[in-house]
């Protein structure tokens, strides 16, 4: 269906204009969605929504003056000494300090992209941020972010060093999980509703970390070489909307530089864009450690340097004051951003409580379940193998780590520690599934008992530095493959830090899989006749497993290959194990007599999160389960964990059913289990696009380019075509869609119209009908494609999103009411946001490439 509304505007003979030199007020940025003929009884029921967040929510004590926090801030910093001003802008550990005299208590943050992580307190754990995008509901985020607040407050602490709101631009991101998604719009949206909710119980929201800190690698020092464009329009975009709508009280400034001038150092960020464009009041701290020059950073609009005033120090700026190159006015701004925030939340009028509470609150627990129902995204299922319908005296097979330690979290500081966990595994014996569990890794010591001898001589290559480079140091035989040096080099001469090669030969006795078991602390990588088989040349300082499988002829002799680095710290140390992959012929011959089939697989805390980045192929021991178990079962189903996609080329096309489980929280098993089974329909949609092959991705040429990394430079080439923008643009198929997500119904898209009010917004509606036998969610998204213009922009953007519940043949009416902000773009000339003159497509459809209603808007340009 088209329809055509340029009838319906005036056209301005200009062909472009600009928008206000200040940016959009509070309450101009976000469209505001409404979903009309919804009952009393309907999820998306905002007022219902807002009426059970302010049931919940704690109320604060009353102030102990009725002075505005303002003047209450004024009268203390004229109360304080310049000693006591430096030392209050300098963090102790995870807390901003007290100062007893003046009454001011100290205020107490921790980590919770997940959940409140302190010091090992039990909390709970709701899905990753990932998750909670692929929701694409506000109202059930803001209620999420309700409970959040409150497990933070009964707790004792004020300040939630979350959310994170980088965008994630490449699947490899190892914080990608933390972050909401890759498009600016979704991310601020959905962001904001989480910070409402949080600051509704007196918990404040910290957004992370300001700006482009896109990638682990490298992540202390590298600039992000990003165009003007590009930072405004996507990277920036992202905290603008929360900041604005969602009126974030704390920022998080990042360890990376933008452009050559580091994030804790950047007034450009911090004082320019963020506190004059727009208006942010709050706090403006560093990631931690991540200040480097005091000076720089106080001049810069940084207010505290956490964990502690170390660059930002006592007689640093003593003496920068005495000097000149810094003033006590600027060092007074500081001390009132803080002192005006933390009095605006009541904290020098009311204690926090209940601080030894360890109990999972119920409204908590039941928000992250419903979270991960939401969440969990349906990407593929053919011959409607799903929801299972096992026949009686049948069982499935269920194959996999990920099903049974159910895994709430990737590595960092994202993990924590719950009062409990609900994984597939217990959630399939919960409702009594009958079903077999096998686990194909193979510990470290039986894998080293059974090892199977090597069948040649042993060569040792050490090299002085960690990547092998150059001629060997030293090269000598050796008994074995193995490693102990603890913190001893081992050579004479030789760095704290260093790598090793081993060369030998293997035979296979018989034909089949073989599985390889390495324990090292750091990179690692096994190679069997060119062929890798283990790769994980990454930094752990801890000792870590890993594991990979291979298919092997008798007594066909193989070169083996086996690289090493350690990285300075923990102990050098590395072992090696290989025998026949039983535990995978044990699954196939269990999968092959089963109803259906249940492959586990993905990403979790050690191979994704903060530190390194994450590989986009599956590791070899998963790659076999995916591509084996389907030859024998062809109902088999595929469950993915982790931030994001995988490389799925080498079995997509033999698996009938896949889901996307992101990190699902404390209790995601249950909604798996729930979703497979039919209990709840699945309505999760991706939040990001799923590259068919990793070359794809706009970021690929650009994201961890060797040389630009050796220089400590990211370049961010794609520009404005970040995800599902390069893809448009290059006409590249994905693997999934952006805003992809399947379910058990279907839905029916009609009667797109469209009114203009006196102030120009822009409000259009549209029907969406289920056509299926089952109640479900659909999320409709909103695409706006401009007029061809000055500068290149996107073929179609995210503006616009509402997910509705229908009953089976319901038919509503969704409303969308656009402002001008959405039509806008970064015109670099005039420094301002401005708008072409000429004629946009609205794209309105259940995904990024699903679209279904198509109409046209004339815009005079402004």
């Amino acid at each position: 269906m088209t329809c055509r509304f340029s009838s319906l505007l005036c056209l301005m003979s200009l062909g472009l204009s600009f928008l206000p030199a200040q940016e959009p007020a509070p309450g101009a940025t976000e469209p505001t969605v409404q979903v009309l003929d919804q009952g009393a009884d309907g999820v998306c029921d905002a007022e219902a929504t807002a009426a059970a967040a302010a049931r919940t929510a704690v109320k604060l004590g009353k102030a102990k003056t009725a002075a505005a926090p303002e003047v209450r801030a004024q009268e203390l910093l004229t109360r304080m000494t310049l000693p006591e001003k430096l030392a209050y802008i300098g963090g102790e550990g995870n807390r901003i300090r007290a100062i007893p005299r003046l009454g001011i208590p100290e205020i107490m943050m921790s980590d919770g992209r997940l959940g409140l992580r302190k010091g090992g307190m039990k909390s709970v754990a709701y899905p990753a941020q990932v998750c909670s995008a692929a929701t694409w509901n506000r109202e059930l985020i803001q209620r999420m972010g309700v409970c959040f607040g409150n497990d933070f407050r009964r707790r004792g602490f004020h300040i939630a060093l979350a959310p994170w709101v980088d965008i994630i631009r490449d699947p490899r991101g190892g914080r990608g999980f933390e972050s909401y998604s890759e498009d600016p719009f979704l991310t601020g949206t959905i962001a904001s509703a989480q910070i409402k909710g949080m600051q509704a119980q007196g918990v404040l929201a910290t957004l992370t970390c300001f700006v482009c800190n896109s990638q682990e690698t490298n992540r202390n020092f590298y600039s992000a070489e990003v165009d003007e464009r590009a930072l405004r329009e996507i990277y920036l975009e992202a905290f603008r909307i929360p900041v604005v709508e969602g009126q974030a009280a704390c920022i998080m400034a990042a360890f990376n530089k933008v452009n050559g001038v580091s994030c804790s150092e950047s007034r450009f960020l911090l004082t320019d864009v963020l506190r004059t464009n727009w208006g942010f009041t709050g706090i403006v701290m560093p990631d931690w450690t991540a200040a480097r020059d005091g000076v720089a950073a106080a001049n810069a609009g940084l207010d505290i340097e956490m964990p502690t005033g170390k660059a930002m120090s006592v007689e640093t700026l003593q003496a920068a004051i005495a000097k000149g190159t810094v003033t006590e006015v600027t060092i007074d701004e500081k001390v009132r951003h803080i002192l005006r925030t933390i009095i605006a939340a009541g904290f020098l009028d009311q204690e926090r409580v209940d601080t030894k509470q360890e109990v999972d609150d119920p409204a908590s627990v039941q928000a992250a379940l419903d979270v991960a129902r939401e969440g969990i995204v349906l990407l593929k299922n053919d011959r409607g193998v799903l929801p299972l319908a096992l026949a009686p005296g049948r069982r499935i097979t269920v194959v996999g780590a990920h099903a049974r330690r159910g895994f709430v979290s990737g590595g960092g500081s994202s993990i924590m520690t719950t009062n409990h966990t609900t994984s597939l595994y217990d959630a399939l014996q919960q409702q009594s599934i009958p079903y077999d569990y096998l686990d194909v890794e193979v510990p470290i010591n039986e894998a080293l008992q059974k090892s199977l001898p090597l069948t040649g001589p042993v060569t040792m290559e050490l090299f002085k530095n960690r990547n092998l480079g150059g001629k060997p140091a030293v090269v000598r035989e050796v008994k074995d493959i193995a490693a102990d040096f603890a913190d001893n080099p081992p050579a004479e001469g030789f760095p704290k830090e260093f790598s090793i090669r081993w060369r030998s030969r293997i035979s296979a006795p018989a034909d089949g899989f073989y599985t390889f078991v390495t324990q090292a602390n750091d990179g690692v990588t096994v190679t069997v006749a060119g062929t890798p088989v283990i790769a994980d040349w990454r930094l752990h300082r801890r000792s870590f497993y890993n594991q990979g499988i291979i298919r092997l002829r008798a007594g066909e002799e193989r070169e083996l290959t086996v690289e090493y680095f350690y990285g300075g710290r923990g102990g050098a140390g590395l072992r090696l194990g290989w025998l026949p992959a039983d535990a995978l012929v044990r699954a196939v011959e269990s999968a092959r007599t089963a109803d259906a089939v249940l492959i586990c697989t993905g990403t979790d805390s050690n191979t994704e999160g903060e530190g390194s980045d994450r590989p986009f192929a599956l590791n070899s021991v998963q790659q076999a389960l995916v591509e084996e178990l389907p030859k024998v079962n062809p109902r088999s189903v595929v469950i993915l964990f982790g931030g994001g996609g995988v490389d799925c080329r080498g079995w997509i096309d033999r698996v009938p059913a896949v889901l996307q489980a992101w990190y699902p929280g404390q209790d995601g098993g249950k909604a798996i289990a729930e979703i497979l089974t039919g209990v709840v329909n699945p309505s999760g949609k991706l939040p990001m696009t799923f590259p068919k092959q990793i070359e794809d991705h706009p970021s690929f040429p650009f994201f961890l380019d060797p040389p630009e990394v050796k220089k400590n430079r990211a370049l961010y080439g794609e520009g404005v075509f970040v995800g599902y923008r390069g893809y448009d643009a290059k006409n590249i198929d994905p693997q999934f869609a952006f805003g992809h997500g399947l379910s058990y119904t279907t839905f029916n898209y009609a009667d797109l119209s469209f009114a203009r009010a006196a102030d120009e917004s822009c409000t259009i509606r549209f029907r969406i009908r289920n056509d299926g036998k089952r109640a479900g969610a659909e999320t409709a998204q909103l695409y706006i494609a401009p007029p061809t213009g000055a500068v290149p922009r996107p073929a179609r953007e995210l503006k616009g999103y509402a997910k509705v519940f229908l009953a089976p043949g319901e038919e509503k009416t969704i409303e969308i009411t656009l402002n001008s902000q959405a039509f806008a773009y970064w015109n670099t000339n005039h420094n301002n946001w401005a708008i072409d003159k000429g004629t946009y497509h609205l794209h309105i459809g259940s995904s990024s490439r699903d679209l279904r209603l198509i109409g046209e808007i004339a815009m005079p340009g402004k």
